[in-house]
């Protein structure tokens, strides 16, 4: 009866521990979300539930409007880690891209055998290299030179 109530509690626990948090969205099948950062490239955010090693080491291609992003888990020649369930979340920055629309396959190469994780779209309209100004920063620029213009016409000297 008492190993009973043990490896109850401990079931309990487990699940109590591999459940992510309301605020969290990860699980399975991984899910992502994107950030653009530069012109051309955008950041990931991978999240997801693993039960093996934890995913690492992760690697893209971008192949026309598809791109696939790989992390490793177990890695032969051994294939040991210790067995876990837990959740991750890791950001990688992808590009060069152009704008549009890409499809995007997560996987998990575990023990040299390609996993399919998750996978989505989403959509890419880039950013300009050139810095602009929201309307905020138009008026506070637009504020500052007349105050300046303001000043001098009372006489004001720039020295």
């Amino acid at each position: 009866m008492r190993r009973h109530i043990g490896a109850t509690a401990n079931l309990v626990l487990l699940f109590g521990l591999a459940r992510p948090s309301e605020s969290q969205s990860c699980g399975f099948p991984w899910t992502f979300s994107t950030t653009p950062v530069s012109g051309q490239s955008v950041a990931i955010t991978v999240c997801g539930l693993y039960t093996t090693c934890r995913p690492h080491n992760p690697q893209f291609t971008v192949s026309g409007s598809q791109v696939t992003i790989t992390y490793t888990g177990a890695e032969l020649p051994s294939c040991q880690c210790l067995v876990t369930i837990n959740t991750f979340t890791d950001t990688i920055v992808v590009g060069p891209l152009v704008t549009g629309t890409y499809s995007v396959n997560l996987t998990l190469l575990e023990c040299g055998q390609q996993q399919p994780s998750g996978s989505g779209s989403f959509t890419f309209a880039g950013m300009s290299s050139i810095p602009t100004l929201d309307w905020r920063g138009v008026a506070a620029l637009v504020t500052v030179v007349a105050i300046a213009g303001v000043w001098l016409l009372r006489g004001g000297t720039l020295s």
